[in-house]
This record gives structure tokens, sequence and C-alpha cells, in this order.
């Protein structure tokens, strides 16, 4: 946090030689180290659990680490050897089995995992935490009515505060109780640090806030959440006179010039897989809840101000319905000097009369509950039925990836020399060239929305259609087209979705249909 990488590589190896095994000390050590080293660790799990005797603390704490780093099914295997060669007197067959259906949560093999958890709802130890995790199966396999009835009992303890959870949030919205659903924001960790460090300036109503107040903001998540949310600051911004949000640093310079009333912050925000790049900006911020999103700067403004709340505390008085959202087609613009540069560029680079499809098929960060949103490159070849030309515009795109998709497709391009990590100026000017854009819910496709670009937004869980109309409209953005495949979570499935829908915004018939002419 201070910002000693070496120092904090040297004690996460000790903390890692005093028990390989801990989670913690390894999540530290892979912020700080190459994915390779942290894979070799990995592979010697087994055999280091086998060396202390198959006991239970050493077998729970490396399958928990395996399902955190992405590998439900090494995790599974754990398990499963774990029951073959203990003795521990500790052994319990039934713990055992909750983390089998855990693992295979995980895997998103739901009817599977129903049958484990079911098992286990009148455990004292894990109880909870199977009608938590059964509600998301039950949710993922279409039983909504079910999965709300299965988190809601899991609450029922009244122990409070209880943490955000993503599919009592999602159950409720599209059930259409969109203002509870945004409501569950209040309740956050976050939420309750706010009210403990800013008193009676943190206010969570908007009509709390007289509109001749000085109010002060905060933006929350990452980019993409940021570029989402943007389509309420016309409304606030109308609404108070001397109004100032945080922002990414990244997004200072596209919000402060499309927002011109608003006086935007820079203040870099930490994600918790991420190591923290300059801990000064947050002396004098003692709450750890809050040290990740707001600077010791902020932290002046929020105090000086008359009114301090969160962008996501006015999500349930500004959009409580469906009539809410979608009304501006966009409310970003690229910068017209840019704009023109690279449409010089894309002109130069393409192939003339073939349509400039910008293209990411995954986030730039990888984890389990991430990568099942996605997908690999070796799903995308059925994009070369279509005739376009393919702009990679993958953050963090890996050489290996960009070589199998020119093996894959045809008229393959590389936006260079364009940083998608840093330069969203530059990539807002790139995008606003593309025919279409290709992406799942990532930072590609709310910048793409919010400049009202075509968007084709796909997803492959139940949980991304929050956000698709029945129309498959997108409700934030006009311009995104929301594809799923049948059966939901098919990769081949997903990628059929795409193909219809990008034949619809190109204009390009199918195959059959042209011989059928």
């Amino acid at each position: 946090m201070m910002g000693d990488p070496e120092a904090a590589r040297e004690d996460a190896e000790r903390a890692l030689e005093l028990n390989w095994l801990d989670v913690k000390s390894l999540q530290l050590f892979a912020k700080l180290s190459d994915k390779e080293t942290v894979e070799l660790i990995l592979d010697q799990f087994p055999n280091e659990v086998a060396a202390r005797g198959w006991i239970r603390a050493a077998a729970i704490s490396a399958v928990r680490t395996m399902f955190e780093f992405n590998r439900p099914q090494r995790g599974i295997d754990l398990v499963s050897d774990y029951c073959a060669n203990t003795t521990d007197p500790a052994f319990n067959a039934e713990e055992a089995d909750f983390w089998i259906g855990f693992g295979l949560l995980l895997l998103r093999r739901f009817d599977e995992a129903i049958v484990h958890l079911e098992r286990h709802l009148d455990d004292e130890r894990f109880g909870k935490s199977a009608r938590l995790h059964l509600g998301e199966c039950l949710f993922e396999v279409g039983r909504a009515d079910d999965a709300l009835r299965m988190i809601e009992d899991a609450y029922s303890d009244g122990v409070f505060p209880r943490a955000f959870n993503l599919f009592y949030f999602l159950l409720r919205f599209t059930g259409g109780r969109m203002r509870e659903s945004w409501e569950e924001y209040r309740n956050r960790d976050f939420s309750r640090a706010l009210a403990r460090n800013f008193g009676n300036k943190y206010v969570q109503h908007l009509d709390e806030i007289p509109r001749d107040q000085s109010v002060f903001m905060i933006a929350e998540g990452g980019p993409g959440d940021e570029l989402r949310f943007a389509t309420m600051y016309p409304e606030l911004s109308s609404r108070f006179s001397r109004l100032t949000i945080t922002c990414e640093p990244r997004l200072w310079s596209i919000l402060q010039r499309n927002f011109p009333s608003i006086r935007f912050v820079p203040t870099a925000r930490w994600r918790k897989e991420m190591v923290p790049s300059d801990y000064a900006t947050r002396r004098g911020i003692g709450d750890e809840k809050l040290i990740y999103t707001l600077s010791k700067e902020a932290a002046v403004i929020a105090e000086t101000s008359d009114a301090f709340c969160s962008v996501c505390d006015v999500l349930a008085d500004l959009r409580p319905d469906y009539s809410a959202f979608g009304k501006t087609q966009s409310y970003l613009m690229a910068r017209p000097d840019l704009r023109e540069e690279w449409a010089k560029k894309v002109r130069l680079q393409g192939v003339s009369e073939l349509p400039n499809i910008a293209l990411s098929w995954r986030s730039m960060l990888r984890h389990v509950r991430r990568d099942m949103h996605y997908l690999a490159v070796d799903d995308l070849a059925p994009l070369k039925s279509l005739d376009a030309v393919y702009w990679l515009f993958q953050t963090g795109v890996e050489d290996e990836e960009v070589a199998d998709l020119k093996r894959l497709l045809p008229n393959v391009r590389l936006a260079d020399p364009l940083d998608l990590k840093d330069d969203f100026e530059g990539m807002a000017a790139f995008l606003a060239n593309m025919d279409c854009v290709i992406a799942p819910c990532n930072t590609t496709a709310e910048l793409a929305g919010a400049l009202g670009v075509p968007t084709i937004m796909f997803g492959r869980t139940r949980g991304s259609r929050w956000r698709a109309r029945e129309s498959g409209q997108d409700i934030w953005h006009p311009s995104v087209r929301n594809a799923f495949g049948e059966p939901l979570g098919n990769r081949a499935a997903t990628v059929e979705a795409i193909v219809s829908e990008l034949r619809l915004t190109l204009k390009q018939p199918a195959p059959a249909e042209l011989a059928a002419e």
C-alpha cells in the first residue's frame, strides 16, 4: 500500500515460505509476480497437502486457493483426493460435499451444484453460504422466485450489516423492483464507512440536497461503470449549479470536455487485485473501506462541501424504472481532430467498401467470476462468414491471441499505435469511426454505447440479461444490442447470436438467404 513493491514482494515470499497454502499470501504474491511463477506454485499444492498428511486445514486451504485462482476443477479434484487419503480425525464428509457443490457452481454446472448444496441448508457452519450459493444456481437455471426466497432466507437471521449481494440485486431488478435493487448500494460496507467518516455531510437521497448547495459526488467501480453511470451527469448538472465529481484520471479529459459545467477531480481508484500506484494520495484516509476509492484531496472536498454522496447512491432516485433509461442516443462526443485523424488511418489500413468492426472478447482482468462472461479467441472463428475488417480492440491482448485471430479471420487489423489501456480520448475517436463494435459487458462496450456507436454486447450468464429490454436493446445505451445464445452460456451459440445481430446491423444476408434469392 505504501508504494514499495520490492519490499512487499519479499514479505509475500517470506509469508509463502511459512505457509505455501495460505491464500492471502499467494494473492499478494500474485499481484507482484508473473503468472508462470504463480502457476508453478499452484502445481505443487497437491504434493504439499499430501506432505502434511492430508489434514483438513491444509486441504481446505488448498481447495479455496484453487477456486480463488480460477481452477475450480482442480479444486474439486483436490477435495476428492482429500476424501480418499485423509485419516485426519477432523475430516468431515459433509464439508467436502459442500466444497464440491461450490466448485460445480464455478464450473457453471448448476444442476449438479444444486444437488450438492441442497444437502447443507441446515448445517450450522456453512448453511448460510449454501443458501446464498444455491440462490445463485437457482437464478442461473431460471428459477427466479425460488432463488429470491433462498437468498432472503439466508438473510433472515437478521445479522447486520450484511454484504452487497449481486444476485439479490439482479433478482429484484429483473423482477421490476428497480428502485429496491438500487437501494442495495446504500446498504454496503462502503456506504456505512462514508457515514462513519463524514457524518451529516453524507446523504443518500437527492431530495435531501437543496439545489443551491455545493455538492460533491464520488464515482465508483471501474472505468466502464463510471462511463455507464455518466448517463446521469446531464441530469445532475442541471439540478446542481455547484457540482464536483471524482473521476478515474484517465477519463478526466473526456468527461471534463463533455460536461463543462461539472468540476471533475481526478482520483485514482484501485482494485483489490492490483498493486496501489500512489499511496501518498491516500495519507490521512484512516478507513480501510475507503482507501481504494477516496483520496485525501477528495476527502477534503467532501468535508468542505455542503453535501456529499456516491454516484451509486442516486441511482434509486434517477433510474427507478425502465422509463428513466436510455433517453438520449449518446452523451459523449469524441474529439473532432482525433476522430478525423483516426478516420484517415482506418481508411488507409482498412479495405475499401468493407465495414469496420472493433472486436473485444474479454476483460483485461481475469478471474473465475469474470471469465464465465467472456469468450476465447478460438470461439470467434464463425465471424469469418461476414465481409468485414476486424480491428482488435482488446486491452491487454496477447501475441498468441493476435496470431490465432489472424489465422482464424480474414482482414484482421491492430489499432496501432493506440494505447487501449490509458488513452480514452484516442479510444473514443477510434470507436467513433467504426461501423459496429463487438464486446462483452466491459469498458469497450460502455464507451461505444456512450458515444452512440452501434454495438453488439454479448453475455453468457443469466445475470447478463439484467440490462436488456425484451427487444434486445440495452436499457443504458440505445445504440447497443444485447446478444445471448441458446442455450445460454454455450460459447458456440453465443457467437452464433453475435453473427446474427451483426448481419442485421451490417445488412448482410446469411449465405442461405443469398442462395434462396
